[in-house]
């Protein structure tokens, strides 16, 4: 079954291809620039825009279109015709061979496709290829404005591109912030000996406007993404190794991708800011710590932070192993949150899903929230107040020493004969379950 995009491109596309004929490069056409706009408009609802708005953000993305197909007609009347010496105009019929080197019309002058990719009208209207995708003069999916793309470097001479296959060396010891900005890539961030950040990507595509751009500005080493091509799928792995005497502050924004960042320590802050995909940290050590994920995994382990840690997530999973702060504000409005071994005081918020929280040490008060749900937490050996109340729901709470008020949906009390801080546990609808 087609999917509300598919169906609203195929809609839209009708209006500007009709019922004309179908000639093997407009059908070809068709499919590519059909296939194009679905992509895109998909990559722009991850992003929060409802169906109809990113097929509409889609479609403006690919102008003249009706020029584009004009011109397949054109080119195509012209193909399939030839002038005799008389002047008078002799049609033929496509030739079309297709063997194992692959698909040709008109020798490939109409259309070609084989390993090295499509070609329509001899590259005229279409050629999509390693170097990527390319209508018309239109080399779709390149947003100028986005800062990850190639366009946004033009005025900036002073960005370099990676060389391939070697390490890429700068001296950090006047360096206070390490920015990086990336989008479909697989990005690991580690430590290494020296005073030297290296930097080592690896990537599938051989066009060398893929390879990521650096610069140095002040005390800033920015590493920026190359361009990303919508219709190929390019695989970018880079390594960037920090030194481990790097006490100022990373920040990362990425799209669609996976990060992983460990053996980190005495950072000043790290913030990471990634639209959707996989964030892992393991064994990082920060003053302050903020992570932002619109949709997918963020998973921590033997973090600890100084002063504050802040995660915000729209949709996904959210796991914590041995996380230490003295403040932790945890959002994820739909999902699960999972955290073993935590250390500290703050919030847990949620609005649909699982909040599962284990506490080895509370330093301060506790604030639970759940729109609905279960709500299950595993409280030290400590004395502390408790308020636990479902709206709609029911509610289990700890071996108390006293309770205040013990009925289906609230309990409220105490644990010991000294508490100091206070746990309060809310929940729309659902389960809430304190042990």
């Amino acid at each position: 079954m087609k999917n509300t995009i598919e169906t609203l491109v195929e809609t839209q596309l009708t209006d500007y291809f009709g019922n004309g004929p179908s000639s093997p490069a407009r059908v070809s056409l068709y499919d590519t620039v059909r296939q194009t706009l679905i992509n895109a408009a998909q990559t722009k609802a991850a992003e929060g825009l409802s169906p109809a708005e990113a097929v509409e953000a889609a479609f403006d993305e690919m102008p003249m279109l009706s020029s584009l197909i004009a011109n397949t007609d054109a080119d195509q009347s012209e193909t399939a015709s030839q002038t005799t010496d008389e002047g008078k105009t002799a049609h033929h019929a496509h030739h079309i061979d297709i063997d194992e080197d692959g698909i040709r019309v008109d020798d490939g002058k109409t259309m070609r496709v084989d390993n090295n990719g499509i070609t329509l009208n001899e590259g005229r209207t279409l050629r999509a290829d390693a170097n990527g995708l390319k209508i018309g003069d239109h080399v779709f999916g390149v947003d100028p404005t986005d800062p990850l793309s190639e366009a946004s470097w033009r005025d900036g001479d002073d960005f370099e591109m990676l060389p391939p296959n070697q390490d890429t060396h700068f001296d950090s010891t006047s360096l206070k912030t390490i920015d990086i900005m990336a989008t479909h890539t697989t990005r690991s961030v580690l430590p290494t000996d020296g005073d030297e950040v290296l930097i080592r990507e690896r990537i599938t595509g051989s066009n060398d406007d893929y390879r990521a751009r650096t610069r140095v500005a002040g005390d800033t080493l920015q590493i920026m993404q190359g361009t990303i091509p919508h219709f190929f799928r390019l695989r970018v792995y880079l390594d960037i190794l920090i030194p481990s005497n790097f006490k100022g502050q990373i920040k990362i924004r990425a799209h669609r991708s996976k990060l992983d960042l460990k053996s980190l320590t005495d950072l000043e802050n790290l913030s990471l800011t990634v639209d959707s995909g996989a964030v892992r940290l393991n064994e990082i050590t920060a003053a302050t710590l903020a992570v932002q994920l619109t949709s997918g995994t963020i998973s921590l382990a033997k973090t600890d932070v100084q002063t504050t840690l802040t995660l915000a997530e729209k949709s996904g999973i959210v796991n914590m192993i041995d996380v230490t702060s003295p403040v932790l504000n945890i959002v994820n409005d739909n999902g699960t949150f999972s955290g073993m071994g935590l250390h500290g005081a703050g919030s847990i918020t949620g609005h649909a899903g699982t909040i599962n929280a284990q506490f080895d040490q509370i330093t301060g008060d506790w604030q639970v929230e759940n729109g609905s749900g279960t709500i299950a937490l595993t409280m030290p050996n400590t004395d502390y107040f408790f308020d636990l109340e479902a709206a709609n729901g029911t509610v289990k709470g700890p071996k108390a020493t006293q309770y205040e008020h013990n009925v289906l949906s609230l309990k409220e009390g105490t644990v010991g004969d000294h508490p100091e801080y206070r746990l309060t546990v809310r929940a729309k609808s659902g389960t809430i379950n304190v042990r």
